[in-house]
């Protein structure tokens, strides 16, 4: 195993103290269960699907890879400004969400870290009114 597989497994078993996994055979993507949003969503709750950086953790999960929450998620009934609804293949339609940056410190930063980053950036969020289909 390698040092960058070591850390990534225990930052697994950390996230897997306050969230039930799902983790891909080949590590590549990670589903978090039940991630607490924060007041104002059609939603209380929501999966988080994780694409891991190959490299992890020196490339942060999220920003030149993949992080979706449900579909159908809704801030005060908008859509919020960088989410995308798409399939993801062999794993269904995801809401994706667009992060161009993050502080992200690789030596000390890990899973529990990124999903606190992300229910700070989903707290009063900018949206969007949904657009009629």
């Amino acid at each position: 195993m390698t040092g960058n597989a070591a850390i990534l497994d225990e930052h697994l078993r950390v996230m897997s103290l306050g969230y039930p996994l799902s983790i891909s055979d080949d590590r590549k993507w990670l589903v978090v269960h039940g991630f607490r949003l924060p007041p104002g969503y059609n939603r209380t709750h929501t999966d988080v699907l994780i694409e891991i950086p190959e490299d992890y953790p020196l490339t942060p999960p999220g920003v030149a890879t993949v992080l979706c929450v449900a579909p159908d998620l809704l801030y005060q009934g908008h859509v919020l400004q960088s989410y995308d609804v798409r399939d993801v293949p062999g794993l269904g339609r995801w809401g994706y969400l667009c992060y161009r940056g993050i502080r992200w410190r690789p030596c000390s930063d890990n899973l529990v870290t990124l999903t606190e980053m992300l229910r700070v950036d989903l707290t009063n969020p900018s949206a969007r009114p949904v657009e009629a289909e």
